[in-house]
């Protein structure tokens, strides 16, 4: 790919080096001082034929702040940017690339210096390998989450200040010690209002509304079985703060996210995708809430299709649980291969596509350990 070079150029004319191109045909330099006067006459000697004659001759016009003395000083330590360049294809970096990929590139060419560039392949400037020394990490608190695999890219390379969760323990390490705060309840935003109330801090009106909408719509209006008492009376609470009634605010807040209509079958399963590792197996969960099971049966074999694809990048078990939260159970449909793991993980005398298993609602504290037992036994 063409690479394209940007030259700085400054605001005053100091040096120009033509071949033939002034009045003097034996004077191959003009050479002015620093003050306007001169500049201002030799911007009125280059006329647009001489400077048709510079690029015809290939001659470098350099405009620059600097005296004649300093530009003399350093001329002679210029290149002809042909001469840096090592090949048409020189290696680059984008400006949102990630420092572990610049460190492994690096370690292979060896290079002092690499141009950054955008993704509209302009160059931005460059980098040099020493200054990479001096990388500082992102500080980020990470909250609702403590696995690598359902943590945004690059999180590897940040500096993980804090951790607020409600799951089951993951993959995420760190060099030195951190405050975790997990509690076994329905909602971090349950967690989050506690920390409020710890640190005496009063909560906006606006933070309430969300914290309560992420607490009605993690615990199913209450009706997940991974709902506690202090989830309900945080609730209560954020309500009264919010000034909303939480039956009928919950049931429309539900109603209004569970419509799948104008979703690709690929949106629905990403919607709320979860990723884990058993041992050496893959297991990416899905969990669609939904009372409009019908339309996803009608075309049940797209959904297979699309978690048998997913299986063959991640082989193990890909799965969707389609949630009704007023029959209180759940739809699942699964990759080919992962039949007789879904039966037996659920008990299930028969097993097909689109099974509706009863009384299964949360994926934190039913779905996951049922299925995690299973494949630990294998």
């Amino acid at each position: 790919m063409k690479k394209n070079v940007s030259v700085l150029a400054f605001s005053f004319l100091a040096l120009v080096s033509f071949s033939g191109c002034n009045k003097n045909s034996s004077s191959k330099v003009i050479k002015v001082g620093a003050t306007p006067r001169p500049h201002a006459e030799l911007l009125n000697l280059i006329k647009d034929d001489l400077k048709e004659k510079a690029i015809k001759n290939k001659v470098t016009i350099i405009r620059t702040n600097k005296n004649s003395f300093e530009i003399a000083n350093v001329i002679s330590l210029c290149n002809e940017i042909k001469s840096i360049n090592e090949c048409s294809n020189p290696i680059t970096f984008y400006d949102d690339d990630f420092y572990d990929d610049f460190q492994l590139i690096t370690k292979r060419t060896k290079h002092t210096n690499y141009p950054v560039i955008n993704h509209k392949n302009e160059c931005l400037g460059l980098i040099c390998l020493n200054w990479s020394n001096e990388y500082e990490k992102q500080k980020v608190i990470l909250v609702d989450h403590n696995n690598f695999d359902q943590s945004i890219e690059g999180i590897n390379e940040a500096n993980i200040l804090e951790i607020v969760d409600h799951h089951n323990l993951g993959t995420i390490g760190t060099t030195i010690p951190i405050s975790f705060r997990c509690k076994p309840v329905g909602c971090t935003a349950t967690i989050i209002y506690t920390m409020y109330e710890e640190n005496k801090v009063k909560m906006p009106y606006d933070i309430a509304g969300l914290l309560l909408s992420a607490i009605l719509s993690d615990t199913l209006l209450f009706t997940s079985p991974s709902t506690t008492d202090e989830d309900i009376e945080v609730a209560k609470e954020l309500a009264i703060m919010s000034k909303v009634d939480i039956k009928s605010y919950g049931y429309e807040m539900l109603k209004a996210s569970s419509t799948i209509s104008g979703l690709s079958v690929n949106e629905q399963i990403y919607q709320d995708y979860k990723t884990y590792t058993v041992g050496k197996v893959h297991l990416s969960i899905s969990q669609l809430i939904t009372m409009d099971f019908d339309e996803i049966k009608n075309n049940i074999d797209e959904y297979v299709n699309k978690l048998n694809e997913m299986n063959r990048v991640n082989p193990g078990v890909s799965a969707l649980f389609i949630t009704d939260i007023i029959k209180k159970g759940s739809y699942v449909i699964y990759n080919s291969k992962s039949e007789e793991i879904i039966k037996d993980s659920f008990n299930l005398d028969e097993i097909y596509q689109g099974i509706f298993i009863p009384k299964i609602i949360s994926r934190k504290k039913q779905v996951l350990p049922l299925i995690m037992e299973v494949l630990s036994d294998k």
